[in-house]
């Protein structure tokens, strides 16, 4: 019976890593940042050696500190009767060098795709994605974005406000410093909302581009279960807070409305 129960056990376990590889491949997120996507966990995708290897090693640690702060048991799900026990919030953080806009926005897509893919292969896990683009000769080409599934207890939007806070510390190119102090704020607002139940939410989105010689921009993207859909509306000066609304409408249906500035 012991035995039963052992080899049941890891079957499981190779059945979940398979699940999660196949999910990483099936979004075609190719190259050596595919290759650090192919599994979720808290840590920092630096493929283009931006960072020093101390400021790495300083946001891996901080990004473990995250999950392990944020485990809370039995948060509810959309399935009141069920709960998923000590699970954390893992934020995977993606520094990017100079990555042109096409490209990034094709990335902001696939981890869309990626995010829900493990949202509904791994419905306990509760994932944010945080990415930074670099570009020390071109201000303009510096853009921020962010996204969370829905039983991550900060919006896009508080994690956008978050980076607004670290722009004087992204001009002067210390993007290990900001991503420090942008995680260490997360861990703060989040594991002070699960000290009691937090409000289902659905996968969120944002992102923000800036410019040194205009207010940053946001645009947020709603998903919904199986379904994406943005709105858009006029740009908006970045000292305005961006407005995310989320209505309940019981267990198994959620309405959102989120910004988009073009």
């Amino acid at each position: 019976m012991l035995v039963f129960f052992v080899l049941n056990s890891l079957l499981l376990i190779a059945s979940a890593e398979i699940a999660t590889q196949q999910t990483a491949k099936a979004v075609q997120i190719t190259g050596s940042l595919g290759q650090c996507l192919l599994e979720i966990k808290p840590r920092i995708c630096d493929t283009g050696n931006v960072l020093s290897e101390e400021d790495r090693t300083k946001l891996d640690t901080l990004l473990a500190k995250v999950e392990e702060g944020t485990k809370r048991e039995g948060y509810p799900l959309k399935i009141k009767t069920k709960s998923c026990g000590h699970q954390g919030i893992t934020v995977q953080v993606i520094q990017l060098k100079a990555t042109p806009a096409e490209d990034m926005d094709t990335l902001q897509t696939q981890l869309l795709q990626l995010l829900q893919e493990y949202t509904e292969a791994h419905p306990c896990m509760r994932i944010a994605f945080i990415v930074l683009n670099a570009d020390d000769d071109k201000v303009e080409n510096r853009r921020f974005w962010c996204g969370v599934n829905w039983n991550v207890p900060v919006k896009p939007s508080e994690i956008v406000e978050l980076y607004r806070n670290e722009i004087s510390l992204v001009v002067k190119a210390e993007y290990g410093h900001a991503l420090n102090n942008i995680a260490d704020k997360f861990l703060a607002m989040a594991s002070k909302r699960l000290e009691v139940p937090f409000d289902e939410v659905p996968v969120l989105n944002a992102n923000i581009n800036n410019n040194s010689n205009t207010q940053p921009l946001v645009d947020g993207t709603v998903q919904q279960q199986n379904t994406v859909e943005v709105q858009g509306e006029k740009a908006q000066p970045a000292e305005q807070q961006v407005e995310e609304q989320s209505e309940n409408r019981g267990p198994e249906q959620t309405q959102s409305t989120g910004t988009e500035a073009n």
